[in-house]
């Protein structure tokens, strides 16, 4: 394993557990920016999954996401002064969905550019 997938893997690591724990303060960000956030996060975090696996398992790495995404609010749906929301997780799902689309176009398109006849 390369030190970038290590690194990326290291990094994947520290978001989900601050995602797990910034979430249990008793304070939630204002409509509409919290799904701006919420998109921003899983889509990076589906990034940084996608680097520590190359790219090779890009639906575990999707479906990954979406499940920590569906677990998270699930959690917060029993802390006081928290709630669980679909439209949350429904933000966390699309940027998993987004972000590994794109990330699987350009991995395709790579392929192409590197195997054409020069």
């Amino acid at each position: 394993m390369r030190i970038e997938q290590r690194f990326a893997l290291l990094c994947a690591t520290a978001m989900v557990a601050q995602i797990f724990t910034l979430n249990s303060l008793p304070f939630e960000l204002h409509e509409p920016w919290d799904k701006f956030w919420h998109f921003l996060a899983y889509a990076a975090l589906t990034l940084l999954l996608w680097i520590g696996t190359e790219g090779r398992r890009a639906a575990l790495v999707v479906g990954a996401v979406m499940v920590l995404g569906a677990a998270d609010e699930l959690r917060q749906a029993f802390l006081p002064m928290r709630s669980a929301d679909v439209l949350d997780f429904a933000a966390d799902a699309l940027a998993a969905v987004i972000t590994g689309s794109t990330l699987l176009f350009l991995q395709g398109k790579r392929a192409c550019v590197e195997s054409s006849p020069r």
